[in-house]
């Protein structure tokens, strides 16, 4: 009787009401309308005396949380002894899944990454085994929000130096909302070896918690300036290679995207000065980068400016959302493969993130 019950348990536990199953081996059955990358990314040829591209990507990480509480941030939970348990052995397993993520990435030159907790959390992943190393160099600060995840922008320091950065603290006025903090938009003015300028913005923006028309309105503000910092950079710079990345909580056709910061579908004749989304034909198809409730959306995006598409100077290709059958897993009550979470629903699954990170490529035009 004793074997009977614990087989059952057994059989419950793998029943578990979100059918959350880690590494499924046949994510090409997905009914999810996202695809499934096969071949292997090769790291991109930046630096080398053949350049030809660079790549670029960014990854909302989903809390990445070291086990310490600190002081003045909202971080209790992801303590050992906090409503999630976190451990070091969880904490080192976090580093290790997303270090593999960054891995197959091909090391991207530039990467922007969300919901990390602080300085000492970006030092541990950026100097993992599978990361080259002392490749990445990362801009970072402690911004005000409630929670303490903040944003960051990696880059490989041995193609590119910074120039100078700049976090946007974002002041919502009252009549917008009150004793309401976010995360600051990250700016990165870099060159390349070739003196190339590259001025590049990380973002996360304000959440859709309470309702999407609900919380809109902080979303507009935070396109508004985030729109201000482009029309700062187009005037004071001519060689403006304009770079935004970032988990924006909207769709590349929501209004904060495709009006306020006027990022547009690209099209064949572009202009330099204009913004354009590359993960728009991808939203098109019903592809996404987060998966809510069955809906795939594409709230990850990486937008440039038309100099990037001209095809004079530079080409970018490749836009695309990156997942592999290790990072997902599949549910059943909607016949989906989704990302393996971390956590959900308080559980601990030892997953990657809730969002799947986008990518491109910069080619230089021949």
């Amino acid at each position: 009787m004793k074997i009977f019950l614990l087989q059952l348990l057994l059989i419950l536990a793998l029943m578990d009401c979100g059918g959350q199953k880690v590494n499924d081996d046949n994510p090409t059955n997905a009914k999810d309308g996202n695809h499934v990358l096969t071949k292997p990314i090769v790291p991109s040829t930046m630096g080398k005396e053949d350049y030809r591209q660079s790549r670029i990507a960014f990854y909302n990480v989903e809390n990445l949380f070291d086990i310490k509480n600190e002081k003045n941030k909202d971080d209790d939970e992801f303590t050992p002894q906090g409503k999630m348990s976190w451990t070091e052995d969880k904490y080192k397993q976090k580093i290790n899944h997303l270090a593999k993520v960054i891995d197959f990435l091909g090391e991207p030159d530039i990467m922007g990454l969300c919901e990390v907790e602080n300085e000492a959390v970006l030092k541990d992943l950026i100097n993992h085994n599978d990361i080259k190393e002392g490749a990445y160099e990362f801009v970072h600060r402690d911004s005000p929000d409630n929670r303490g995840i903040d944003v960051a922008l990696l880059y490989d320091r041995r193609f590119y130096e910074l120039v100078e950065k700049e976090f946007i603290t974002i002041n919502f006025p009252a009549n917008i909302v009150q004793n309401y903090t976010t995360r600051e938009i990250v700016y990165a003015h870099l060159k390349n070896k070739e003196g190339e300028h590259f001025h590049v913005l990380v973002n996360h923006w304000p959440s859709r918690r309470g309702g999407v028309e609900e919380s809109q309105p902080k979303r507009l503000y935070v396109a508004e300036q985030a729109r201000a910092k482009v029309d700062e950079i187009i005037s004071k710079y001519d060689n403006h290679h304009i770079v935004l990345m970032g988990d924006f909580n909207d769709e590349p056709i929501n209004k904060s995207i495709s009006e306020v910061l006027g990022a547009q579908k690209p099209a064949k004749k572009v202009k330099s000065e204009e913004l354009y989304n590359l993960l728009y034909e991808a939203d098109q198809k019903g592809e996404g980068s987060h998966n809510y409730r069955g809906d795939w959306g594409m709230l990850d995006q990486i937008i440039v400016s038309g100099s990037l598409l001209d095809k004079k100077g530079f080409e970018a290709a490749n836009a695309q959302v990156f997942n592999r059958k290790w990072m997902l897993f599949y549910h059943r009550d909607t016949e989906q493969y989704r990302p393996n979470r971390t956590y959900s629903g308080g559980k601990h699954y030892g997953g990657y993130s809730d969002h799947l990170p986008v990518m491109v490529e910069i080619k230089k035009a021949k």
